[in-house]
């Protein structure tokens, strides 16, 4: 570990730093932690190191997350965002700050939990019935946000903690209506 991270390694805030190419060339201990208790052992350190961030980011959101970022390099202005990152049984709230190092060509991307709760009476869950949401060709539309999953031959979108927690053979990402208006 390069000493120019170590006042970060044992932040409580999942921070990881990009270099100009978007790769990731550092993650702290909170990033390690997240991997592992939800099931990302394979995004444990050092797997990360030199992969492109955008790589892990689902299709619709490629092209905003990588003009936040490079933005934050050209203006050296942060970039605050609000990420839902619920599992099946807890709701999720963060939020993303990713700022410039005055001292280095680095951009350091701290992630703070604001919230963390079991899911209320906000989502109503609905059952992974296969007929109301897969598609002609057995995809299921699922929110790149929220991750709530669209029902076929509709507009409505829909908490299916199944489908979060094992997702389909098959998922097209989009964005729902809701997160394309928050964002």
């Amino acid at each position: 570990m390069s000493s120019s991270f170590e006042s970060i390694e044992r932040d409580s805030a999942i921070v990881f730093a990009l270099n100009r190419e978007l790769r990731n060339i550092y993650c702290n201990e909170a990033w390690d932690r997240f991997a592992q208790s939800n099931g990302g052992t394979a995004l444990m350190r050092p797997i990360p190191y030199g992969k492109c961030v955008l790589d892990e980011i689902p299709e619709p959101l490629k092209s905003r997350y990588r003009a936040a970022y490079l933005n934050v390099f050209a203006t050296r202005r942060q970039w605050v965002h609000h990420y839902e990152c619920s599992s099946s049984t807890v709701y999720r709230l963060f939020q993303m700050t990713a700022l410039q190092r005055p001292e280095d060509d680095v951009i350091l991307v701290a992630n703070f939990l604001l919230e963390q709760r079991a899911h209320g009476d906000e989502r109503l869950v609905m059952p992974p019935d296969p007929a109301a949401y897969e598609g002609s060709d057995h995809s299921v539309a699922m929110c790149s946000v929220c991750r709530n999953s669209r029902r076929r031959h509709s507009r409505r979108w829909r908490w299916v903690p199944a489908y979060v927690e094992r997702p389909p053979a098959r998922v097209v990402y989009e964005v729902c209506e809701s997160c394309h208006r928050k964002w």
